[in-house]
């Protein structure tokens, strides 16, 4: 059986709703309810691209700590996911402990960003007004020399942005009393999780299984 990106997006999305039904209604009935294990963590410092498996992750106002701090933009503005362009889910990405971007791509070798590289020969930081799913917000632009590298990489023009100092992304739905309630450029809340069953639901209709990193959650 060949499922397509769409397909895959839409049995992905029910599987994630009928988890959440299901908890809600052991909540509702009283039932006890079961022991949770985290059995993998992931981040993603480039939205849609590969991410690092984690021993541990930290948190701060944002969720997990690096996670989803860059995106890829068209020159409209909008966000490119993989749904678009599959090459993203081929290029290798993680934030330094210096706060540099390392990415890689088979034929397109490593490039190393830092934030110094967007600010040469100019004054402050450039700016760039970026569309995440239905907001949007006002993102560092990181320069050409990853503009570049990244349009190369996935062979469409693109623009490589970043959560700066005029990001402002407030959780939509669902905020929580309290808390600072922002996003990165996460799809939609600071953590994204998915259980192992539904994972392993997903897979029993796939011709090739697929690993928890590549549906892009931070928890399984």
């Amino acid at each position: 059986m060949t499922i397509d990106h769409q397909n895959l997006l839409a049995i992905a999305t029910a599987l994630i709703a009928g988890t959440a039904t299901y908890f809600a209604w052991r909540k509702r009935s009283g039932a006890s309810q079961p022991r949770v294990v985290v059995s993998s963590l992931h981040t993603y410092a480039v939205k849609f691209c590969g991410g690092v498996e984690r021993a541990q992750v930290a948190i701060d106002d944002l969720g997990a700590h690096n996670d989803r701090r860059f995106m890829l933009a068209d020159p409209q503005g909008n966000f490119v996911t993989q749904r678009q362009n599959s090459q993203l889910a081929l290029i290798a990405s993680r934030i330094d402990a210096d706060g540099a971007l390392r990415v890689s791509k088979d034929g397109c070798g490593e490039f190393v960003w830092r934030s110094d590289k967007a600010q040469a020969g100019g004054t402050g930081t450039p700016t760039m007004r970026v569309r995440i799913w239905g907001t949007h917000v006002t993102a560092d632009d990181c320069g050409d020399e990853a503009a570049n590298w990244f349009s190369k990489a996935i062979d469409q023009e693109c623009r490589l942005v970043r959560v700066g100092s005029q990001f402002d992304r407030p959780v939509e739905k669902f905020p929580v009393k309290g808390a600072i309630n922002q996003v990165s450029m996460a799809d939609g809340y600071p953590f994204l999780l998915i259980s192992k069953e539904s994972l392993d639901m997903l897979n029993s209709k796939m011709e090739s299984p697929l690993p928890m990193n590549r549906c892009v959650f931070n928890m399984c």
